[in-house]
C-alpha cells in the first residue's frame, strides 16, 4: 500500500466510479441526469481533491484494487469542511447549471443524516475519520480490506486515536463488525431513501 498522488487521481476516479456508481448514495444523487457518469466522476473528483490536500488517500495494487481515504476528525470540523471545500467548487461549476443544482440540493439532503454536529464527538475526543474504503469486486475475499485497514489500526493505536466511519450500505455492517468496529448510531431522514450506519473502533 502507498500514499496516492495527484498523478493517481484519474485512475482513482475511475476505480471509485466502477465500484460505487450503482450503490444507493450515488444513484440517489444522479437519478434522471442525462450525463450521470460524467457528473458523478466530477463529484468524486471534488471529494478526492479535498482528501489529497488535507487528509490521506492510500491505494493498494497496480492497477489499483483497493483504496482508503481518511483524516483526523479534529481537522474535519464543520468550519474546516467549508474552507476545504472552496477549491472543489471550481470542479462543480463545470457541471450544467440544472445538474449542478440537483446535485447540490440532494447533497444537502444527504448531509441532514450526518446531523449538525459530528456524531462521533459523543463517543471519542480524539478520532480518525475514515471517509471511504473501496475494494475491487474481483479482489473481495482476498485480504485486501485487511491490508487497507491494518496500517490505519496500527497508526491510530500509536497515536491513541479511535477510528470512526460511516456506510450507507446495510450489507457492510457485518464486514466492519468483523474488523472490530461497533455500530454506534443509525441516522435516518424521510427525504433520503436509505440509512446511514455509524461505526466506531476504540483503541483501548
Amino acid at each position: 500500500m502507498r500514499s496516492a498522488t495527484m498523478e493517481d487521481l484519474p485512475e482513482i476516479i475511475d476505480f471509485i466510479y466502477q465500484r460505487f456508481s450503482n450503490l444507493e448514495h450515488f444513484t440517489f444523487m444522479t437519478e434522471h441526469m442525462e450525463q450521470s457518469e460524467e457528473i458523478l466522476k466530477k463529484f468524486i473528483k471534488a471529494e478526492l481533491l479535498l482528501f489529497l490536500e488535507h487528509g490521506d488517500i492510500r491505494v493498494y495494487g497496480e492497477p489499483i484494487i483497493g483504496m482508503i481515504s481518511g483524516i483526523p476528525a479534529k481537522k474535519f470540523t464543520l468550519f474546516r469542511q467549508f474552507v476545504y471545500s472552496l477549491p472543489t467548487r471550481k470542479v462543480l461549476k463545470e457541471l450544467p447549471k440544472k445538474d449542478r443544482k440537483q446535485l447540490l440540493q440532494k447533497n444537502k439532503l444527504v448531509a441532514e443524516i450526518h446531523h449538525a454536529l459530528p456524531w462521533h464527538r459523543k463517543y471519542s475526543k480524539n478520532s480518525y475519520y475514515i471517509a471511504q474504503i473501496a475494494v475491487a469486486e474481483e479482489a473481495k475475499g482476498t485480504g485486501v480490506m485487511r491490508k487497507l485497514l491494518t496500517p490505519i489500526f496500527e497508526e491510530c493505536q500509536e497515536k491513541n486515536m479511535d477510528i470512526v466511519l460511516e456506510t450507507m450500505t446495510e450489507a457492510n455492517i457485518p464486514i466492519y463488525e468483523h474488523f472490530g468496529f461497533k455500530l454506534a448510531e443509525i441516522h435516518q431522514s424521510e427525504q433520503v431513501p436509505y440509512n446511514e450506519y455509524c461505526f466506531i473502533k476504540n483503541v483501548n
